[in-house]
């Protein structure tokens, strides 16, 4: 539900867009070898464990104008995002509150058609799990102490796995952060383009869903990023 309604929140005219502004991260910890995304069995390495490449001050999910970030996979990789949160244990209605922590990988069926709650045209969407992929969350869960006019932050490593087979153009989402992050699992992620993700240039990020007041990220591993940009 908490998806569906940032996806309706979300729908608005949407641009073309193009890439630009790429950071490598592939060869630190993945299946595949050296910068050019190429895989080699022969040459793997252990999956990381941690994020080995860190962005203190976060990485921006959405850049100037009409851009947004692109995350890219190998195919047979493992990747990692790290997310920060910050935490508003003072706003806390109950002296404890547990929250979940979860990422999605899907494929996202765009259509654009006349909005039924007004004027002007707006994308509907729906969702089917990818093939061939697995996340997971780590700490999955964290229960927070309600502590007068206080903060708190906890960063979530999310990893994802593809399967060697896996390829194609996804949606990307964590808690608290939009459904429609641009994700790719290809070998070719200087060919990925924004024309690939239909539907996906709005003004997204992560949201303040208390007691979450922020979320930032701030590490990767064994991925590439890039901003796709509006034209």
């Amino acid at each position: 539900m908490r998806r569906m309604a940032l996806a309706a929140i979300l729908a608005m005219m949407v641009v073309a867009a193009g890439a630009a502004a790429v950071f490598s991260e592939y060869g630190r910890g993945t299946g595949g070898s050296g910068a050019t995304g190429s895989t080699s069995s022969s040459q793997a390495t252990p999956p990381p464990t941690n994020c080995t490449t860190t962005f203190p001050d976060g990485l921006a999910l959405r850049g100037p104008g009409n851009e947004t970030r692109l995350f890219t996979l190998l195919p047979g990789g493992t990747g990692l995002i790290c997310i920060t949160y910050t935490v508003d244990t003072g706003g806390m209605s109950q002296a404890n509150e547990t929250i979940q922590f979860t990422s999605s990988v899907e494929i996202v069926h765009a259509s654009y058609g006349s909005n039924p709650s007004g004027e002007g045209f707006v994308y509907s969407y729906s969702y089917q799990t990818a093939p061939g992929v697995e996340e997971s969350a780590d700490p999955s869960a964290v229960t927070f102490e309600r502590e007068s006019g206080n903060t708190t932050t906890v960063t979530v490593v999310y990893t994802v796995v593809a399967s060697r087979s896996s390829t194609g153009f996804y949606s990307i989402g964590f808690t608290s952060c939009s459904p429609l992050i641009p994700f790719a699992i290809t070998k070719d992620w200087q060919k990925v383009e924004a024309s690939d993700f239909t539907g996906f240039f709005l003004p997204s990020g992560c949201a303040v869903q208390p007691p979450i007041s922020a979320a930032r990220v701030t590490g990767l591993a064994a991925m590439n990023t890039s901003l796709l940009v509006g034209q």
